[in-house]
């Protein structure tokens, strides 16, 4: 089953000098070779909340975006499940730049899923790598599909222990540098802009219901153990005579 989020815009507008990243790849150049030194631009506290208005600026604010996700549990009480792996489908809604553009009509999505500190947890899978540039714990897109309004990933959870964890992401709906349908041009200045962060908790697990740490793992002696002292338990409760109260903490059935 599906749930479905659509984000309202949430967005800072900046203004400064602006240089555009076409493609997902150059996020990840150096700044020497004219890229970001891996600062994706999508708000994590590592990036100094950085977004992309740093880029493109004065954006009009007038798109959203649709977040679907499988299994529907994420978005119904906003917590993950250690170790699970989620479907995401992002769709672009309002998109009213670069329709005239043709070979330029460009939008991008850029995310990644960090914890309060900024570093980056679980990992970022199921995606079309011709869609996508893989950065190693945030993806962007990569630049290739011309009027792009929808995007496919997974994201599996880390393990138990690491608690809250957000998901930061940014669309830019291009408007192709009001270029013509017959030429193909981009550049950062009068594209709309979408930013937003969802945060997570991470749901409880059965070692915590344990008493466990938050990080230990039932061993296979451990389960093999709990097993037989569960069968134990079992058996002393069938051997109970009838309407007597055994040493087990409930009541036999009568």
């Amino acid at each position: 089953m599906m749930a479905r989020l659509l984000l309202a815009l949430a967005l800072l507008t900046l203004s400064g000098p602006a240089f555009a990243f076409h493609v997902g790849s150059t996020f990840a150049a150096a700044p020497g070779a004219g890229g970001a030194g891996r600062i994706y631009y999508v708000g994590t506290p590592l990036e100094r909340g950085w977004d992309c208005t740093m880029c493109h600026v004065d954006p009009p604010g007038k798109i959203r975006l649709q977040v679907d996700v499988e299994p529907s549990s994420l978005f119904e009480d906003f917590r993950y499940v250690p170790g699970e792996t989620y479907r995401f489908t992002v769709r672009l809604q309002g998109e009213h730049l670069g329709l005239q553009a043709g070979r330029s009509n460009f939008n991008a999505l850029a995310l990644a899923f960090a914890d309060p500190e900024g570093i980056y947890q679980g990992g970022i899978n199921g995606f079309d790598p011709n869609e996508f540039f893989d950065g190693r714990g945030a993806i962007a897109s990569a630049g290739t599909r011309v009027g792009a309004t929808d995007w496919t990933f997974q994201w599996t959870a880390p393990d138990a222990g690491i608690g809250p964890v957000s998901l930061y992401l940014g669309a830019v709906d291009g408007n192709g540098a009001n270029s013509d349908a017959n030429t193909t041009r981009t550049d950062p200045f009068g594209d709309d802009v979408f930013m937003a962060q969802i945060d997570f908790e991470e749901a409880p697990t059965a070692a915590a219901a344990l008493g466990l740490p938050a990080t230990a793992r039932p061993s296979k002696p451990m389960l093999l153990a709990l097993a037989l002292l569960l069968s134990a338990l079992a058996f002393g409760l069938s051997r109970s005579p009838a309407g007597e109260t055994s040493d087990l903490p409930f009541r036999r059935p009568s």
